[in-house]
C-alpha cells in the first residue's frame, strides 16, 4: 500500500473513532394511537440541548398534550408590567392553586363568549409536588396520566378514555 495513504487513513480512523466517543444521546418519541395500530415517530431530541424531559419541552416540540398553546403559565406569572388586557386574559383563562401552580386552564371558550368553557384540570402527585401526574380534559371526559422516571423525566404518557380505556401512548426513551 501506498505509504502516503496511510497516514491519511489513521489519521481518519482516529477522528472518527475519538468523535463516536463524544456522541450526543438523542431522546426519541414515538405516540402510539392503539385504536388504528398507528404509530407517530417524532424527531429526536439531541439530549444536552434540554434540561428536564417535561410538560414545557413536550408542548413547544411536539404540541402534546394538545390544546396547550406553547406560551403557558404553568405557575402564576408576575403581572405588574403586564397591561389590563393581558392579566384578564390569564385571569379568565387560568386558575392557580396556593403554591402559584396551575390547576385550571380554560383552552376553548367562555362564559363571557357564550361558547361553553371546556377545560383542562392539572393534578400534582402529594410526594413531588412539582410534578404533574394527571391533566384531565372535562369536555371529552379523557385524561392524561404522565409517567416519571427516577430524575423526574417524564418517560410516558396514556391518554384514557372516560371508560378507562387507553387509545394514545407517549413514549420518550433516553
Amino acid at each position: 500500500m501506498n505509504k502516503q495513504l496511510i497516514l491519511p487513513i489513521i489519521l481518519i480512523t482516529f477522528l472518527l473513532s475519538f468523535s463516536t466517543c463524544n456522541v450526543d444521546n438523542n431522546i426519541s418519541i414515538e405516540l402510539i394511537k392503539l385504536e388504528t395500530n398507528e404509530t407517530i415517530y417524532f424527531d429526536s431530541i439531541i439530549s444536552k440541548e434540554i434540561n428536564q424531559i417535561d410538560l414545557n419541552l413536550l408542548v413547544n416540540r411536539i404540541n402534546y398534550p394538545p390544546k396547550i398553546p406553547r406560551q403557558f403559565w404553568w405557575t402564576i406569572p408576575d403581572t405588574t408590567s403586564m397591561n389590563r388586557l393581558e392579566k384578564n386574559e390569564i385571569f379568565n383563562k387560568y386558575r392557580f392553586n396556593k403554591e402559584g401552580k396551575v390547576t385550571l386552564y380554560f383552552y376553548l371558550g367562555s362564559f363571557i363568549s357564550g361558547i361553553l368553557p371546556q377545560e383542562y384540570l392539572f393534578y400534582y402527585d402529594s410526594v413531588e409536588t412539582d410534578l404533574i401526574t394527571e391533566i384531565e380534559d372535562i369536555a371529552k371526559k379523557e385524561k392524561y396520566k404522565i409517567y416519571y422516571d427516577k430524575s423526574s423525566d417524564i418517560k410516558r404518557i396514556e391518554r384514557i378514555e372516560f371508560d378507562n380505556n387507553i387509545i394514545e401512548i407517549l413514549k420518550i426513551e433516553k
